[in-house]
């Protein structure tokens, strides 16, 4: 989002930066989002819990099944791991309580 040159020296060249900028913005909004429910008191609603794990699964899915098709950085395969992590931990915490 910062650095164009240092995304695509640690990524790929981006053809169409825009759609970078605006996903990393979607990506980053929810993120916000999710850390704000873990600094305030009280459970965590059902939806953002869903929003949680669906957009988690979904960046795992896309970077991983990118990954058997097109040569993608290994950097890519990392996120995927984070994003599966994610998605575990959430789950873990939904069933405590």
């Amino acid at each position: 989002m910062l650095s164009r040159r240092t995304l695509e020296r640690v990524a790929d060249p981006k053809a169409d930066f825009w759609l970078v900028q605006a996903v990393g913005l979607l990506v980053g909004s929810v993120g916000l989002g999710l850390a704000q429910s873990f600094l305030r008191e009280g459970d965590v609603p059902a939806e953002l819990r869903t929003v949680a794990i669906a957009s988690a699964a979904g960046l795992a899915l896309v970077e991983s099944s990118s990954s058997a098709t097109v040569e993608i950085r290994p950097v890519y395969l990392v996120d995927a791991v984070v994003q599966v992590a994610t998605v575990a931990a959430w789950l873990r915490e939904s069933q405590v309580n």
